[in-house]
């Protein structure tokens, strides 16, 4: 079963002749003050002689922002919708209600298909993949219409096809744009099937119906594998907590899952667990009568798990991942579960139920254990607890807890990545002062870090953000020579720019780890079974040739640590043999680096040069750190790796400086203008 509206929707390249062959119900045309000069809107306006021209001019200089034309002779289109272009240094999310309005205008329209010239319709931070990819999830999302409780008069929906259309673009960009199509298609139908689900009244959206609605996804997503636990299975797998939410109800719990393989075999999969509460009254404790008619919403984190599966099938995506609709009606009843009673979770605990409302970890706790059989990487669980996040975090929040801080910082960057101009200006709204004060992430534009400064009344830099820029900034400017950098880590793919930079700065650079590796692989020297990155070798090359021209030093290893499948042992670089791996430096090497760092005045500390993380590994970093805390030279430092060496060897204030960035410290040294520092910088 499939929820999307649009049957098709493609993209393609457009030159002045080509628009006048676009076959479509509706041309959509963006206009701005250039539209007049456009290449590709020649032809249309010679063809339609001054009435496009006119247009134009009255949507630019006066108030209207839209105009319906009949396509002239000469023009294959049926109908020409101009529409004024939104300001280019509009915020996001004004971009998508842009588009949301034309595909309103669309169906108006009763076009059975439209096709859309991109412009430049994008906002002022995101580029033409962003829009075309926005752009098409939009145009299916707000294509959407809810009709299935509706009589027989309702109008369907006409619109079946859209075409975006791109001027003058080459190749590369084409495809890519594309790709983004294709990409914001799939998201918009699996945003339909989502809003589909909960836009259903609590009586046609049992967990029954549910049932039906997701192994009828089978049919057109037949790489789903689809099955369901009834009651009697539940009872089978001693899911008493979960029996417990559906007693009081007439409606029979279910719980289906689905999993999608796209990934390799041996791949441990996600879990997405969706808690199914397909109306919720509190049970016996039951909630308060306005606004209950919304608890039908409390199968959202099943509906939206269910639209997720669908759209990673739509894809193809190379994940492997289960889905968990867990589903249940909480009712009152004689049969239903009262406050005080004891029932047994499928782990074997027992649960007093002092509240009857508490049904979604209910439900949800059998669920997860439950979701150990499949093996997961990782789990998340989707609940609706809206109640509990309004009270503890206010309306404009969502909450996230969990066991995982990495995965949870991942689901949180997930929420933030498109700096979410809604959530921004809500979260705006609740400050008189916004300081950003977190360095760590000033390399990203998020809504919390970087788009909420577009709506706080008044934006700041926070005491540690201020510390970490000047702090870094002493390395850069007027720096004490001899100015030395260490530069550690596995991939010099990662560390490229930085070395190009610091070689402008420095006057010698100790690289370490992986990064020596191909560096002597580029100079001439076996390095085994070594980590290495083969396709930077020339680069290597490059960086040691460049550092010569600026009479940088870069010392590698003269001997180092390796190990094979039995032994480890220390070995000159020229006898590293082809079964062996290099995990550390050498005592020489060892001996030569503490030189470097007991003669410099200004030190750059960024990545071990070792796996200092095993025992037999770790000399050579601590090395580096014990010479760090004697040396007198100004010392700063930066990076996960480095900050677990310090705390392994030596202690915090050994340094001057720690930065609290990761990725951030990393682009700073690039020079690159950081965008939580870039809205600071006028203060």
């Amino acid at each position: 079963m499939t929820y999307k509206v649009l049957s098709s929707l493609t993209a393609n390249n457009v030159n002045s002749a080509d628009l006048l062959k676009v076959k479509t119900d509706l041309l959509i045309i963006a206009v701005n003050k250039k539209t007049s000069a456009a290449p590709e809107l020649k032809g249309l306006q010679s063809s339609a002689q001054s009435l496009v021209k006119e247009s134009i001019k009255e949507i630019n200089g006066g108030s209207r922002k839209s105009i319906f034309l009949p396509a002239p002779a000469k023009v294959a289109a049926k109908n020409i919708l101009l529409i004024k272009e939104p300001d280019p240094k509009a915020a996001s999310f004004l971009v998508l209600r842009y588009y949301e309005g034309i595909m309103d205008l669309v169906k108006s329209a009763k076009a059975k298909d439209f096709a859309y010239l991109m412009s430049s319709t994008t906002s002022k931070d995101f580029d033409l993949t962003w829009a075309a990819e926005v752009a098409a999830r939009t145009f299916e999302s707000a294509a959407y219409t809810f009709n299935a409780t509706k009589n027989k008069t309702a109008k369907p929906i006409t619109v079946k096809k859209g075409t975006l259309l791109f001027a003058g673009v080459t190749p590369a960009t084409l495809r890519s744009v594309r790709a983004a199509v294709k990409l914001g298609h799939a998201v918009g139908e699996g945003m339909n099937a989502t809003k589909h689900l909960g836009d259903l009244p609590a009586n046609h959206c049992t967990p029954r119906i549910i049932e039906r609605k997701t192994k009828a996804l089978k049919k057109d997503f037949p790489a789903l594998k689809i099955s369901s636990l009834n009651e009697k299975d539940m009872e089978r797998l001693k899911m008493g907590s979960y029996l417990s939410v559906g007693k009081g109800s007439d409606e029979p719990s279910r719980m289906m899952t689905i999993e999608y393989k796209g990934g390799a075999k041996d791949k441990q999969p996600i879990v997405l667990v969706g808690k199914g509460i397909t109306f919720d009254t509190g049970g016996i404790s039951i909630k308060p009568s306005p606004a209950m008619d919304e608890m039908k919403w409390d199968m959202c984190g099943a509906a939206s798990v269910f639209g997720i599966m669908q759209t990673l099938a739509r894809l193809k995506a190379n994940v492997n991942v289960v889905g968990l609709l867990v589903c249940a009606e909480n009712m009152p009843s004689a049969r239903a579960t009262k406050p005080g009673d004891v029932v047994t979770s499928m782990s074997g605990q027992t649960i007093e139920i002092l509240n009857t409302d508490a049904e979604g970890r209910l439900v949800l706790c059998d669920a997860l254990t439950y979701s150990k059989k499949f093996k997961p990487s990782h789990v998340i669980d989707m609940a609706t607890l809206t109640g509990a996040v309004v009270v503890a975090l206010g309306s404009p929040a969502t909450g996230v807890m969990g066991n995982n801080q990495p995965l949870a910082d991942k689901i949180l960057a997930a929420g933030e990545k498109s700096g979410d101009e809604v959530l921004a200006n809500k979260m705006a709204k609740n400050c008189d002062v916004f300081v950003m004060d977190a360095f760590g992430a000033s390399h990203r534009k998020h809504s919390s870090t970087f788009t909420i400064s577009k709506y706080a009344p008044i934006t700041c830099g926070g005491i540690l953000l201020i510390d970490e820029i000047k702090n870094i900034e002493k390395f850069f400017k007027n720096p004490t020579k001899p100015v030395l950098a260490i530069i550690g880590g596995s991939k010099i793919s990662t560390k490229l720019n930085i070395l190009k930079k610091l070689i402008k700065k420095v006057d010698a650079i100790i690289i370490g780890g992986g990064i020596a590796n191909t560096f002597l692989l580029s100079s001439g020297y076996y390095v085994g079974k070594s980590l290495v990155e083969i396709d930077m070798i020339d680069d290597a090359k490059k960086i040691i040739n460049l550092a010569k021209e600026s009479n940088v030093s870069i010392p590698l290893p003269e001997d180092v640590i390796c190990s094979n499948s039995t032994n480890f042992s220390s070995k000159n670089i020229e006898e590293v043999s082809n079964e062996e791996m290099i995990k550390d430096i050498g005592p020489k090497t060892s001996t030569l680096y503490k030189k470097f760092i007991k003669e410099a005045g200004t030190i750059l500390w960024n990545g071990p040069v070792g796996v200092f993380e095993d025992k037999m590994f770790e000399n050579g970093t601590k090395d580096i750190a014990c010479s760090i805390k004697e040396t007198k030279a100004l010392t700063i430092a930066g990076g996960g790796d480095t900050i677990s060496a310090i705390e392994k060897f030596i202690n915090f204030n050994d340094l001057d400086y720690i930065s609290t960035g990761g990725g951030a410290f990393l682009e700073f040294l690039e020079g690159n203008e950081l965008p939580g520092i870039k809205i600071i910088k006028k203060i």
